[in-house]
């Protein structure tokens, strides 16, 4: 799921599929935000600060890895600091949620440093500053179906694509190069029209698990960004997939 370059077997696909069912054994409890209904992935509030988020995981093969994950503070708001410098360690948490019920994403996240010439579209410089996966339901049993919305370091916004490769993820580009560096930016998609608009087809009706990934080992460059406020949402104003709705902090 990193985006390094893969190339298929089963002991890649195996560690891909050991890692998602792995995340995808817990139900997040539904609560209201201003009349309407959601779902908190995390906020990183309950956290201690300098530390691994309790609750995320990560794949078996990355156990002795450094994890470039911390919760940091700044204004009396805690987030999650992402400091990738070569580790691409995914991380994951679990969740069980039905699009029909909560069909939008919400999430904020802030980039400071993009892999230098990041392409997603190639696996030697397949990096991207800031990424959140969602993992529906996994086909015949198998294979998890995943999209992925990045900031893309040359990329423009809308673009979606797809690497060659089992158990791949679709790629849905959210922000793109130096515009917005140092900024929250709130990114709302659709998850059905996101879905249909990169697969051409209705999404599966489960989502079983979220992953965070800032990565910069395929181009050797480094990546810095922080994450915050993930939720799953009932209702949201007008906008949908790749026409997302965003805002700058």
């Amino acid at each position: 799921m990193a985006s390094r370059p893969f190339r298929p077997g089963v002991s890649d696909l195996c560690k891909r599929i050991v890692f998602l069912l792995m995340m995808a054994t817990a139900l997040n409890t539904a609560a209201e935000q201003g009349g309407s209904e959601y779902v908190l992935i995390d906020d990183f509030q309950s956290y201690e600060i300098g530390r691994f988020p309790a609750g995320w995981d990560w794949r078996k093969e990355d156990n002795n890895s450094d994890k470039p994950y911390t919760v940091a503070a700044q204004d009396g708001n805690q987030y999650l600091a992402a400091s990738d410098q070569g580790q691409s360690v995914i991380i994951g948490k679990k969740i069980k949620i039905d699009i029909d019920r909560y069909p939008y994403i919400s999430f904020k996240w802030r980039v400071h440093r993009i892999p230098e010439n990041g392409d997603e579209r190639h696996g030697k410089t397949g990096d991207s500053a800031a990424a959140i996966y969602i993992v529906y339901q996994r086909v015949m049993g198998l294979i998890p179906v995943t999209v992925k919305y990045v900031w893309s370091s040359t990329l423009p916004v809308g673009t979606a694509l797809q690497r060659s490769g089992i158990g791949r993820p679709w790629i849905i580009v959210a922000d793109s190069g130096e515009t917005g560096l140092g900024e929250w930016r709130r990114h709302v998609f659709d998850l059905r029209a996101a879905f249909r608009e990169t697969f051409g087809k209705e999404p599966r009706r489960r989502i079983i698990a979220v992953g965070v990934l800032s990565d910069a080992n395929a181009t050797g460059s480094e990546a810095f960004a922080d994450y915050d406020d993930l939720y799953f949402l009932s209702e949201a104003e007008a906008g949908s997939g790749i026409q997302q709705i965003v805002e700058a902090d």
